[in-house]
């Protein structure tokens, strides 16, 4: 005997997960774009913003809001950690395509990266912008 179900058509799963993925990608956008982009701290908005503007730093210990704080400070930590690799990786991992088109300049290939990163660093300015001293920010917040 057979069961009344009919297998789902290729179509049909397609169809789920088209809605399962835009679902997702909306909802995250719309998020995003509505709770996190309101989050303004003179202009700056990431999670340093969010942290003052939570006004952690004067919070007690072992209340809600130093573990609040604990939380911003290892989410800057990681992003400030990504913000330092990512540029080594992706310069290294464009570099050792040498190796596939001149095997001979394999051994080249860390001398040649640290070059390129030395170079885009002292053209940057040395910095990044967001640890220049706070007396170069252009917003003060109404600090004097």
């Amino acid at each position: 005997m057979r069961c009344g179900r009919r297998a789902a058509s290729g179509r049909a799963v397609l169809g789920v997960l088209s809605v399962l993925v835009w679902s997702l990608v909306v909802v995250v956008s719309l998020k995003y774009a509505v709770l996190i982009m309101r989050a303004d701290n003179c202009g700056e908005g990431d999670i340093a913003a969010m942290l003052a503007l939570l006004g952690a730093r004067d919070a007690p210990p072992r209340s809600w809001r130093a573990w609040l704080l604990i939380l911003g400070l290892v989410g800057a930590a990681l992003l400030y950690g990504d913000g330092v690799i990512t540029p080594a990786i992706s310069v290294l991992s464009a570099v050792e395509g040498l190796k596939l088109d001149a095997p001979a300049l394999a051994p080249l290939v860390l001398p040649i990266t640290l070059v390129i990163l030395l170079a885009l660093f002292s053209y940057s300015g040395g910095a990044p912008a967001l640890l220049a001293p706070s007396s170069a920010r252009s917003c003060w917040c109404g600090s004097p």
